[in-house]
């Protein structure tokens, strides 16, 4: 069962800040200001936003570097026929300046009588790789992928998106985790996807983790996450995607998938055609030879 959370909307515009020392985020997690500044190089400020007490303890005092950092944005029109139904999605990727652009166009997404229309949305991805630059041993260190997702343009359709991340042989996974986060009647809503549980599917090389988008949400933010050990002796890959939903899906049809490079964004793989066709194909974010030093 998902886990609730209704926090005051000034907790979500406006991150408290106690003097001027210690940054407080929206789960009351108090850190000093100096430390808050470090993580912002490694971590968007969506995800810093978020950490629980027992993450940032567990990363508080780790000697964090940045492997890589990846930054795109889409926007998807789907034409929609006067049931509602999707008959085309083209999803193209744009500049920075594109995006903000577009961003400050209306969207016409209501059919009237027999015609066919369309509706857009816009999507910013953020890619991260991190690594403790304190070996565990002399062969492992500890390293995490995390993907975050902020909706520029709100999509009209809201079914279960999902979470792609593979990796090589040579990382084992330890830990996962996902969050959904957004404006629902003027308070913030959150929602917690832990390790294990029903919207999760993991495999040797890859996790997919499956959210269902709010209804009646008017901003949207979501990340995914997986952390664990490298073997730093030899390069690695990593790929990451998000999967968003241009018809409604169940829950078990958007984890009909199995982690594959044949996949979307070389991560989820959908036989069924017919489920495959009713996720926009976003361009995913990867990594590949990556050599740890």
């Amino acid at each position: 069962m998902k886990k609730i959370i209704i926090i005051a909307i000034t907790l979500f515009t406006i991150s408290k800040v106690y003097a001027s020392d210690v940054y407080v985020n929206n789960n009351s997690v108090s850190i000093p200001i100096e430390k808050y500044n470090y993580l912002l190089q490694f971590y968007p400020k969506n995800k810093i936003d978020t950490f629980t007490q027992d993450q940032y303890d567990k990363i508080k005092n780790a000697q964090l570097k940045l492997i890589s950092k990846e930054e795109k944005y889409f926007t998807t029109t789907n034409h929609i026929d006067k049931n509602g139904n999707t008959i085309l999605s083209v999803t193209n990727e744009l500049s920075k300046s594109e995006y903000e652009e577009y961003n400050s166009i209306a969207t016409a997404s209501i059919c009237e009588g027999d015609e066919l229309c369309h509706e857009t949305n816009s999507k910013l991805i953020l890619g991260y790789i991190v690594c403790n630059d304190k070996a565990v041993s002399y062969y492992e260190n500890e390293c995490g992928f995390y993907i975050d997702v902020t909706w520029g343009k709100m999509p009209v359709t809201r079914s279960y998106d999902v979470f792609g991340l593979r990796w090589s042989d040579n990382f084992t996974l330890e830990n996962y985790q996902g969050q959904q986060g957004g404006h629902v009647n003027n308070y913030l809503t959150s929602t917690q996807y832990s390790q294990g549980g029903t919207n999760s599917k993991t495999s040797s090389n890859g996790l997919g983790i499956s959210m269902n988008l709010y209804d009646d949400a008017t901003t949207l933010t979501l990340n995914a996450e997986a952390s664990g050990r490298l073997d730093i002796r030899f390069g690695f890959s990593v790929y990451m995607t998000y999967q968003h939903a241009t018809s409604n899906l169940t829950l078990a049809n958007s984890k009909s998938y199995s982690i594959s490079p044949s996949g979307f964004g070389e991560v989820l793989y959908y036989s069924n055609s017919t489920i495959r066709n009713k996720y926009d194909n976003t361009q995913g974010i990867k990594k590949e030879n990556i050599y740890y030093a």
